[in-house]
């Protein structure tokens, strides 16, 4: 008796030309995203701000942090350390209150359509630190839509990563974490364990 092969679904070829456009795009907008901030670096000091460094970034009103120095945690995952502008001497407005910035990336959508992608990241340095900030990223496997975090571990120091500081989170009725609670139970996996870092730190310290 012949077998008949089954026949190729209508969403698997869908999704395989995706595939194969989102890949041939990725490929374009990492080497965009690494050129543009390459040539933003050259242009301008580590630590300051003018108005021909923001005209060289892709997003002109939206913050630029130097990368300083980044360290291999595993194969796929880098802890990074940015400088801040020289208008900030702290990432937050609050040194003990946690932060959270938000990263923007000129990468795809899902569709392989160019489109500006946004993906938040907790410190997990103190948010009192000085003049840098600490981001640990792992570099998921590129995919359409995606890929944040693989640009920013792609980046060298001297490079700018943009982003925008995102609103304080209200625990409880309040963003403060300190001095408020006898005792605290965090519960986190995976990449989630970023965010508890930093009020780990915070507590600690208290």
């Amino acid at each position: 008796t012949m077998m008949r092969r089954p026949a190729v679904r209508p969403a698997n070829v869908h999704r395989r030309r995706l595939q194969a456009v989102w890949a041939a795009s990725t490929i374009l907008c990492n080497a965009g995203f690494r050129s543009v901030a390459t040539a933003a670096s050259q242009s301008c000091n580590l630590g300051k701000t003018d108005t021909s460094c923001s005209a060289s970034s892709p997003q002109s009103a939206v913050p630029t942090y130097p990368l300083i120095k980044k360290w291999r945690q595993s194969n796929d995952s880098w802890l990074l350390r940015f400088g801040l502008p020289t208008n900030r001497v702290h990432l937050g407005d609050d040194p003990i209150v946690p932060t959270c910035i938000s990263v923007h990336h000129n990468g795809t959508s899902e569709d392989g359509v160019a489109k500006l992608l946004k993906k938040s990241y907790s410190p997990t340095s103190h948010p009192s630190t000085t003049n840098t900030f600490d981001l640990l990223v792992k570099a998921y496997p590129p995919r359409p839509g995606g890929g944040v975090g693989a640009a920013i571990c792609a980046l060298e120091p001297g490079q700018l990563l943009h982003g925008k500081l995102k609103s304080e989170r209200i625990v409880h009725g309040s963003p403060r974490i300190a001095k408020r609670w006898d005792r605290i139970g965090l519960v986190a996996g995976g990449t989630g364990v970023a965010p508890l870092v930093q009020i780990i730190r915070i507590v600690l310290e208290d």
